[in-house]
């Protein structure tokens, strides 16, 4: 990147990866390219956004700045502080942090729960979320395992599965066996047609614990939310 940034002539025969690729199933018509573009200065910083320790550790290692999420100042020399021991001293840490303005501070805390949900209890596998780790390492291991248990599932692969017309919220569940989840599908889809647009913005109430970090408010965002 930074040899292209400085117009150079870019080739690379590395262990993994050589640019031009000439190996199996190339066209051989491949050659060095070089930046058609003129940057208005050929050293750029480039910043790496990561959240794990590793890639933390290999943005100290490469890169001239970082751009981290979900800083907490209080505890981020615990979460961080092996990561970016090592980094020279012209790293650059450049922090993302959220700002709203008003009168009542609670209710602008309240507005920022469903973005910090979505990302806590609702991004990733249900076995590996970054920002669910990061909360763990900031020592919040409680409130991150309660936004995973109220996240609504993903839709499973058909016919395995029916979901019930109720609420968006509610979970998938199993289909009897030997029944065929599919005209129950085309069910729930008339009987949400024949509901007003008011009844289906009618609030439900979220039951998870109020410490949580709950995501349900992430995907409806007129909920009312207790936490």
């Amino acid at each position: 990147m930074r040899a292209a940034l400085r117009r150079e002539t870019v080739e690379h025969a590395g262990e993994h990866y050589r640019i031009p690729y000439d190996g199996p199933g190339a066209t051989g018509l491949g050659k060095p390219l070089k930046l058609m573009l003129r940057p208005l200065r050929a050293d750029i910083p480039i910043y790496l956004a990561a959240i794990g320790p590793k890639n933390v550790a290999l943005a100290a290692e490469i890169a001239d700045g970082w751009l981290p999420i979900f800083v907490d100042p209080e505890r981020f020399g615990d979460a961080f502080g092996e990561s970016i021991a090592a980094a020279p001293a012209a790293f650059e840490i450049a922090a993302t942090v959220n700002v709203l303005v008003g009168d009542d501070v609670q209710a602008l805390r309240d507005s920022l729960k469903p973005y910090l949900a979505l990302y806590v209890g609702g991004m990733g596998a249900k076995g590996k979320n970054f920002y669910n780790s990061l909360m763990r390492r900031y020592g919040w291991e409680a409130e991150a395992s309660g936004s995973r248990s109220c996240t609504p599932r993903r839709q499973p692969a058909r016919g395995d599965r029916r979901r019930s017309p109720t609420s968006s919220l509610t979970p998938w569940r199993s289909s009897p066996e030997g029944t065929d989840p599919r005209p129950a599908r085309r069910l729930a889809g008339k009987r949400r047609s024949r509901r007003s647009s008011s009844a289906r913005r009618s609030p439900r109430r979220c039951r998870c614990s109020p410490n949580s970090f709950c995501s349900s408010t992430a995907l409806r965002a007129d909920l009312p939310h207790d936490g």
